[in-house]
């Protein structure tokens, strides 16, 4: 893999590269190490804590990546819990008007129907849906994508 490939490749494909290498290398080694005496293996040290260090490097990086896909897809799963006031008897004694949903049939709609409906929008309605949106399932998607819209309708 050249160097002007690499920016290419997804991570998890280098990855697999990497590991594939030094499978390689270590099946080549391991045959022969056995026939190495002192000196040969002496200078072989160098190019073994590299190996090493590339495979460790490589598993860091999967574990990483790993975790920041798990992350994404739980945060786009699990919307962030609401808020909590610290006055449970203010709260009773307010009373909370719900927000009326933008769309007909809004809560029942999955994330990505809402997102294809967006663009179909004007700027009051994105913005019934980001406050209705937050207030409610808060899903990273729909906000994000609605934000995104309302941003670009605005004049700069």
């Amino acid at each position: 893999m050249t160097a002007s490939e690499e920016p290419s490749k997804s991570g998890g494909a280098a990855t697999q590269e990497i590991f594939t290498a030094l499978h390689d290398l270590f099946n080549a080694l391991g045959d022969a190490i056995p026939a190495l005496s002192g000196e040969r293996l002496e200078k072989l040290q160098p190019k073994l804590a590299q190996a090493k260090m590339l495979g460790q490097l490589a598993v860091a990086y999967s574990n990483f990546e790993l975790k920041q896909r798990v992350k994404g897809l739980l945060d786009a799963l699990s919307p962030d819990p609401a808020p909590t006031s610290s006055d449970p008897v203010a709260d009773a004694a307010t009373p909370q008007q719900a927000p009326q949903a933008p769309l007909e049939g809004y809560d029942e709609m999955t994330a990505a129907a809402i997102v294809k409906v967006l663009p179909s929008l004007d700027a009051a309605a994105l913005d019934a849906v980001i406050a209705y949106e937050a207030a409610g399932r808060n899903r990273a998607t729909v906000l994000g994508r609605a934000r995104q819209l309302l941003q670009a309708a605005s004049p700069a």
